[in-house]
C-alpha cells in the first residue's frame, strides 16, 4: 500500500510536476498514470471498480490476498491516489450486477 500520510510525492512527467495536496497528515499524489501504476504494482492490486466521476474517471484497486486498495481519480491527464489502505474486504461478491 502507498504509505501517503507518510510519503513527500511530487512527480515530473513530460515536463509537468502536479502538486500535492496535504491536510492533516493526508496526501493526494497526482502524476500520469504510468507513474501512479507503477507506485501500486508492487501491492499486486487488481481493478476490483471502475466507473465515472464527474469529467473524469476512477479505478478502485484491491489485492484479495492481503487486503490492501487503492482508490484513484484520473482526468484524461493525470491520475491521482485519493486514498489507500489495508485490511479490505469485499462484503458483496454476487448478487448486484447492474449495467
Amino acid at each position: 500500500m502507498i504509505l501517503a500520510s507518510t510519503m513527500a510525492f511530487t512527480a515530473q512527467a513530460q515536463n509537468r510536476t502536479y502538486p500535492q495536496i496535504t491536510e492533516q497528515n493526508w496526501t493526494i499524489a497526482c502524476s500520469n498514470y504510468a507513474v501512479i501504476s507503477d507506485l501500486i504494482s508492487p501491492y499486486k492490486e487488481k481493478p476490483l471498480i471502475a466507473g465515472e466521476m464527474g469529467s473524469g474517471n476512477m479505478i478502485f484497486f484491491f489485492n484479495k490476498e492481503t487486503g490492501t486498495w487503492t482508490f484513484v481519480a484520473m482526468d484524461g491527464r493525470i491520475a491521482c491516489v485519493l486514498a489507500d489502505g489495508k485490511n479490505g474486504q469485499i462484503i458483496l461478491e454476487q448478487g448486484i450486477n447492474k449495467k
